[in-house]
């Protein structure tokens, strides 16, 4: 197709079935460049196939939190839009060329018109079949190995890559960016971020670190990079790292965000509904106290109000009261208590100095 996000669109088609991580892609991303396809059709094949696969994206969404698995998600279709860009701005193949005629040149091995000769249907269907068992015995050749390859390193890495720090540290930028490219740079199975995701979210990882590290690991590796830099473009090979870790800190930072806002929404939800059940328990408490002796209701008062203050503010306290208390009486019973608090909390003898009664005050102390 003459529009290279077309291309992409159709290379992302054609590798998202295939199931393969992107060590074993590579091959394959290769023999489609090889035949001729545009390379952001190879490239968009090669990406697809460890990241759209419907197994996988299954795995995401059952296993992880929705908000991380579509964080990914929309990471991959910004990795997929971006490469026309790069490959433009990094890589001019041969399918890129013109002629000096102006028309491009679609393959490199494109026979001149009128060259072909005429042969049997048997004699075709030959070479088609001989050409498909070629090529299936080069994908299996040399895919079956970067297979097993890349199990035997997922599981090193595994024991090597220290996991743990990632799950204990605050998740600053630095973190996420030293994650990002370690994971970019990691050979790993198909699947194999899912999983290691979710185990870092079980020991309690920031989900802004976990982002990053989904995103990063298995999209891209050490082995496409060396091969893309070796037949294609080291600027390319480079730009596409350098892509997937920008792609990764960005998505980070954006789940961090909306996970932080989520929070705090539930904080003032869990908040709200406490004071609006602190209200009538309180009021309940001080009906108890309202039936004791007059000269027993300041006790009483003073024992529920240290119940009742972190969800309740002074007016509302002093709103609801015995009948033997004033309220003069009930807000300075009110500050005395959380001064006491206070002092006792901050070990700070300093913040009795407000109560102005001595007596109380040198009870503070």
């Amino acid at each position: 197709f003459a529009n290279p996000w077309l291309n992409t669109f159709f290379g992302a088609a054609a590798g998202a079935p295939l199931g393969v991580c992107v060590n074993c892609a590579t091959p394959i991303a290769q023999g489609i460049y090889s035949a001729g396809a545009r390379l952001e059709t190879a490239l968009a094949a090669l990406i697809a196939s460890p990241t759209l696969n419907v197994i996988v994206l299954t795995m995401s969404f059952t296993i992880l939190p929705w908000e991380i698995a579509s964080a990914k998600l929309a990471g991959v279709g910004l990795m997929l839009a971006a490469l026309p860009l790069l490959v433009r701005a990094f890589s001019r193949s041969a399918a890129d060329t013109k002629t000096k005629s102006g028309s491009e040149v679609l393959f490199d091995s494109a026979a001149p018109p009128g060259s072909f000769s005429k042969e049997s249907w048997g004699t075709a269907l030959h070479g088609v079949a001989t050409d498909y068992l070629r090529h299936l015995w080069y994908i299996i050749r040399v895919a079956v190995p970067l297979m097993l390859l890349a199990g035997v390193l997922g599981a090193l890495a595994v024991e090597v890559v220290p996991f743990d720090l990632f799950a204990t540290r605050p998740a600053s930028a630095g973190l996420i960016v030293l994650a990002a490219v370690i994971a970019t740079l990691l050979p790993v199975p198909i699947a194999f971020d899912v999983i290691v995701v979710s185990a870092l979210l079980a020991a309690g990882a920031d989900v802004g670190l976990a982002t990053a590290i989904l995103f990063a690991l298995g999209i891209y590796s050490i082995y496409p990079a060396l091969v893309i830099a070796r037949q294609i473009s080291l600027r390319l090979s480079a730009a596409m790292a350098v892509l997937v870790t920008t792609i990764a800190l960005g998505l980070a930072l954006a789940t961090q965000g909306y996970s932080s806002a989520g929070i705090e929404t539930e904080r003032l939800i869990i908040a709200r509904g406490l004071t609006e059940g602190a209200h009538e328990t309180y009021e309940q408490a001080m009906s108890v106290c309202d039936a004791l002796p007059a000269s027993l209701h300041e006790r009483c008062f003073i024992d529920q109000i240290e119940k009742f203050t972190p969800y309740l503010d002074d007016a509302a306290l002093c709103a609801v009261r015995p009948d033997a208390l004033d309220a003069a009486t009930c807000r300075g019973l009110v500050l005395r208590s959380a001064v006491y608090r206070d002092a006792k909390e901050n070990r700070d003898l300093a913040a009795c100095g407000v109560l102005e009664d001595s007596a109380i005050r040198a009870d503070c102390e």
